[in-house]
Parts: structure tokens; C-alpha cells; sequence
């Protein structure tokens, strides 16, 4: 049985809404999962459903453009410190990405 992949995109904002006010990030990252081999149709849809649903998102939200960044799959977890902010919330590890060649 193939076990689900955490995979996410890296998407750069190309223009912002003029105006005051908060108008997005400069990048965000499109989050999916999928036990589907990299390059695969089922792959590219669920990559590009994700692309879709977050960009949206931004595009709502004050971004006028994006560009499609590096694609990265996590490969394994690693301990966070104690010193680490995000110890105090529970989190005893973090995510490790390495790019994947889409």
C-alpha cells in the first residue's frame, strides 16, 4: 500500500493591489498530499488543484500576478530544539523538503 506524500509549491506574488492596507506575502506555499509518483497525471492534477486553490486565495486577497515556484516533497523530520519558538507549541520536530524535478 502506497503511503501519502506531504508535497508543497512555492508560489511568488508578481504584482500587489495598490492601496493601503495588507495585501499578501510575497510567497506562499500550495500544501497537498498524494501517494501518486512524481510526474504522473494524477500528480500534475492534484499539484495543479492545489496551485489553483491558493493562488485564488491570494488573488482575492491583493495579489495581481504569480509565478509558480520549485516544487518540494518532505523526505523526513528532524528534532526541534528546546530554545525553538514553536517548541512552546508542542511541536517536538519539523519538516524536511528536498526539490523534486516536476
Amino acid at each position: 500500500m502506497n503511503q501519502e506524500i506531504h508535497y508543497h509549491v512555492i508560489l511568488h506574488a508578481t504584482g500587489k493591489e495598490s492601496g493601503s492596507g495588507f495585501k499578501g506575502f510575497d510567497e506562499c506555499y500550495a500544501y497537498f498530499f498524494t501517494a501518486a509518483p512524481v510526474g504522473s497525471e494524477e500528480f500534475k492534477q492534484e499539484r495543479q488543484k492545489a496551485i489553483d486553490t491558493f493562488s485564488g486565495q491570494q488573488l482575492k486577497h491583493g495579489w495581481t500576478g504569480y509565478k509558480v515556484g520549485k516544487t518540494e516533497a518532505e523526505v523526513g523530520r528532524e528534532k526541534v530544539d528546546c530554545l525553538s519558538p514553536s517548541y512552546g507549541y508542542g511541536q517536538r520536530s519539523k519538516s524536511i523538503f528536498k526539490e523534486v524535478e516536476v
